[in-house]
């Protein structure tokens, strides 16, 4: 029988977070699919690892030098070869059970979509239980609504997404990496339902690994690649746009442009004026909507502040933990 999708898993020197991956994709219940497991020049052997996962005839590749993140991602774009469907997957995330089963049925049941992904589960150490599924919800949407949920805080991982093969033709992944490096995930999807659909599972089927190690937390990310995403959301919108998205969209850039600066090390960026300039110049920045920025920046903070607080008397020891890796994280990005 010929394999529907092939799961591409991104690897580099995580043998037990790989294991984990493998086991969760063993376990799905659809399984005519292919497993490519694609090795960014680990220096620790991963071969054992997958000598244990002898059912899943994984087609093992270790690249002879290290590609980066958005160099390895690239690689599976331009290898899917013989499936209609592929998912890229990373080493440090898992599967729930159904996870391709539900993505493919919609896929084969809705022909105008370009992609299907889900929710998540983030966890930090140990993996928690998936919660029960009893009803599986979902949201069709065009790259507009696409756009405008992600500002109101969808959730999804980018690990969760299965792609239709014909889509890689739409996208020229070069410029992409070139206009926002490692940050190119909302954009890519964004980019791909400028004409066709997309559609979200709000149950979660991803359980999604946050830890020190994470691409998002260590690649090359300049102001440009920052302010570049917030043109591809704009571009999005354009089509359906309206005052009050108007008012969402630069209340939104707004917090998110001073929120991304700040975190940008010192070598990465210009000064706060210039900064500010170059964004109006893209469009996606003006003065006037400063004040809806400053509400939600002091409604944010004022919520934080009474969710650390709560945390901090139920549970003093995740809040201390959750205060040292913030303080890790701020260390990594002024490097």
């Amino acid at each position: 029988m010929i394999e529907k999708i092939t799961v591409f898993i991104l690897t580099y020197n995580r043998p037990v977070y790989l294991e984990q991956c493998l086991t969760s994709l063993r376990g799905q219940s659809y399984k005519n699919f292919k497993t490519v497991v694609l090795d960014n020049c680990s220096d620790q052997s991963l071969e054992y690892v997958i000598s244990e996962f002898s059912d899943l005839n994984i087609e093992y590749i270790k690249h002879k030098s290290n590609l980066g993140s958005t160099g390895n991602f690239t690689y599976a774009w331009k290898h899917v070869k013989t499936t209609d469907y592929f998912v890229v997957f990373h080493d440090d995330d898992q599967m729930h059970s159904k996870f391709l089963e539900l993505e493919l049925g919609l896929l084969e049941s809705n022909s105008d979509l370009k992609w299907v992904a889900s929710s998540l589960v983030p966890f930090r150490d140990t993996p928690p239980t998936y919660p029960l599924i009893t009803e599986v919800k979902t949201t069709i949407m065009n790259g507009a609504e696409l756009a405008l949920k992600i500002i109101h805080n969808l959730k999804f991982a980018f690990s969760s997404v299965m792609y239709r093969s014909n889509t890689i033709k739409l996208l020229d992944l070069e410029m992409m990496i070139k206009s926002y490096s490692i940050i190119l995930d909302r954009p890519i999807l964004l980019e791909l339902v400028m004409e066709g659909k997309c559609a979200m599972i709000h149950e979660p089927l991803i359980l999604y690994r946050c830890h020190d190690e994470q691409d998002s937390l260590n690649g090359p990310i300049s102001e440009d690649n920052l302010q570049n995403v917030f043109v591809a959301f704009k571009k999005s919108l354009a089509s359906n746009w309206t005052p009050k998205i108007e008012k969402t969209f630069y209340s939104w850039t707004g917090f998110q442009l001073v929120d991304g600066h700040k975190r940008l090390g010192k070598s990465k960026k210009s000064a706060f004026n210039v900064y500010l300039k170059k964004a109006k110049a893209k469009g996606i920045y003006k003065d006037r909507f400063y004040y809806y920025y400053v509400c939600g920046y002091v409604k944010t903070t004022i919520q934080y502040f009474f969710q650390a607080l709560k945390l901090f008397f139920t549970n003093p020891r995740r809040f201390f933990m959750k205060i040292s890796h913030r303080m890790l994280f701020i260390r990594k990005i002024k490097n």
